[in-house]
Order: structure tokens, then C-alpha cells, then sequence
């Protein structure tokens, strides 16, 4: 049957669209507190509705998780309205669409401060809290790019790859306070993700080309839901894609085959003018994922 998640607190990072917001919309729906953190104060204070209209209370936190101070806060706000937090959710992220060679370096140094230390603040908040209480869940969105570097995705790929090893080796530490942990491995997934992609490729979005199932944010949001209610360590939102990190581990060779990585790569740069480097949008959206 699960947990009863009614009257819980979950605490979400990139909530301001996406996988978090539908993550908070339908924790919501269970009767959830829900302490949402984003840096885009307007798209936050929509979700927040959203979240009382569905059921659920709601405080937010307008800021950027690269602060530690921010997740610290969203931490605090959701234990003193409630008394306690019995969820981290640490979702918020972007990518960039560039050969690693191309990449500018605040651009690179960027993507580990907001992917992989956003995630290490948002444990780090929650983690006194969880060992006070002797129970917590810590929940981190990695995605399926952690088994197998994307070529001009690959800067994207080792955040979610280190993301995944500081969940196994939270998975160990955790246990010793008598708390859960999960990662999610969403594939890609229909967000605002791509259009707000830093994109140094031109017009061909990254992904083009290559075998990949696609899924909505609202069924990454139920899967993670469902975690709450029955903890596990790996989630896969779309059942298949557990079986690439068994065809990882018997050819990473094969995986590139099967996946057409080599074609899809040749396909962006050709995209961009054979290699020149274009230069779109480059607002970071919070709480993306694929």
C-alpha cells in the first residue's frame, strides 16, 4: 500500500516549472506541505496557487541554489511552519548543448555549481534536520545521460553521473540515520528543458538524431510521488530505460551504436554552420530535466 503522504512536508529545488512543478502539483493532490525554492519569483508564486488549488499548503523561497544559505532557508522555513521535513527533493538544473572543447569555462564551471553542488547544498540543508528527526527522504533527479556521456551533451552527462554517485554514496551514509534515498532517472523529457538549453549549436536541438523514448513531466512527477509513498533507491520513470546501465556495463561500444550517438553529434554541427559556434538564449530555466 505505501505510506499515507497526507499532512507530509517535501521540500522541492526548480520548482518553478517542469519536473518540479509537476512534482509539487501532484504531491499536492496527497495533501503535502510543500517548501518550494526557485529563482524565478513569478513562475513560483503561479505554482504555489497551483499547489493550494490541488490541495496542498505551500512556502517559497526565491533564490538560486548555488547559495547554501538559500537551501539552508527553504529548510528552516518548511520546519518551523511545520515541525518537520520528511522530504528533500533536489531537482533544480540546466544543460548546455556545446563540444566540451567549445564550452565557455564559466559556462562549464556553471553547470557543476547549479547540477552537482545544488544538489550537494540541498542534502547538506535537510541533512541535520533528517538526523534529529532519526527519518527523512532525500529524492535526487539525476537522468538517464548519468550512464553514458552524450557527445555535445557530455558536460550535462557528468553532472547527472555525479549526481548518481553521491546518491550511492549517500544511500550508505543515510542508512545510518534511519534515512531513505532515491535517485530518478528521467529520459527526455517534454519540458521547457531543450528551448532554454545554453545552445552553441545552432538551430538543431541536442538529442536530434539519437533513439530515445520521450516522456511527460506529470508521469517523471507520479514516479517520483510513488517513491515517497514506497521508498526505493533507483526509480525509472520510463520501465525500459532500466536496461542501460546493464548495456553500459556490457559495451559501452554497443551503446553508442545502438543509440546512432556518432550520426546525431555529425548532425548538430552541421547545424551549426560545421562547427562554428552559435550562440541562442542563454537564460538558465530552473527545475528542467530530461
Amino acid at each position: 500500500m505505501g505510506r499515507n503522504l497526507e499532512g507530509r512536508v517535501v521540500a522541492i529545488t526548480g520548482a518553478s516549472s517542469g519536473i518540479g512543478a509537476a512534482t509539487a502539483i501532484a504531491c499536492a493532490r496527497r495533501g503535502v506541505r510543500l517548501g518550494l525554492l526557485a529563482r524565478r519569483e513569478d513562475r513560483l508564486a503561479r505554482v504555489a496557487e497551483a499547489v493550494r488549488r490541488a490541495g496542498g499548503e505551500a512556502e517559497v523561497v526565491a533564490a538560486d541554489v548555488r547559495e547554501p544559505e538559500s537551501l539552508e532557508r527553504l529548510a528552516t522555513l518548511a520546519t518551523r511552519r511545520w515541525g518537520r521535513l520528511d522530504a528533500m527533493v533536489a531537482n533544480a538544473g540546466f544543460g548546455i548543448a556545446a563540444p566540451i572543447g567549445r564550452t565557455p569555462p564559466a559556462e562549464a564551471r556553471e553547470i557543476f555549481d547549479v547540477n552537482v553542488l545544488g544538489t550537494i547544498w540541498a542534502i547538506r540543508s535537510a541533512w541535520p534536520i533528517f538526523e534529529r528527526q532519526r527519518a527523512g527522504h532525500f529524492v535526487v533527479v539525476s537522468s538517464s545521460a548519468a550512464f553514458h556521456g552524450l557527445p555535445a551533451l557530455a558536460l550535462y552527462s557528468a553532472t547527472k553521473a555525479a549526481q548518481m554517485n553521491l546518491a550511492e554514496g549517500l544511500r550508505v551514509e543515510a542508512r545510518e540515520i534511519g534515512v531513505e534515498v532515491t535517485v530518478v532517472y528521467p529520459v527526455v523529457t517534454d519540458t521547457e528543458f531543450r528551448s532554454a538549453m545554453r545552445d552553441h549549436l545552432g538551430s538543431r536541438q541536442p538529442g536530434s538524431g539519437i533513439r530515445s523514448p520521450r516522456q511527460s513531466a506529470d508521469q517523471v512527477a507520479e514516479a517520483i510521488v510513488d517513491a515517497l509513498r514506497r521508498p526505493r533507491f533507483a526509480v525509472y520513470p520510463y520501465r525500459r530505460a532500466r536496461l542501460l546501465p546493464w548495456l553500459e556495463a556490457l559495451s559501452p561500444t554497443l551503446t553508442e551504436r545502438l543509440r546512432g550517438y556518432r550520426r546525431s553529434y555529425r548532425f548538430r554541427l552541421a547545424g551549426a554552420g560545421g562547427g562554428a559556434e552559435t550562440h541562442t538564449d542563454a537564460r538558465r530555466m530552473d527545475g528542467q530535466r530530461t
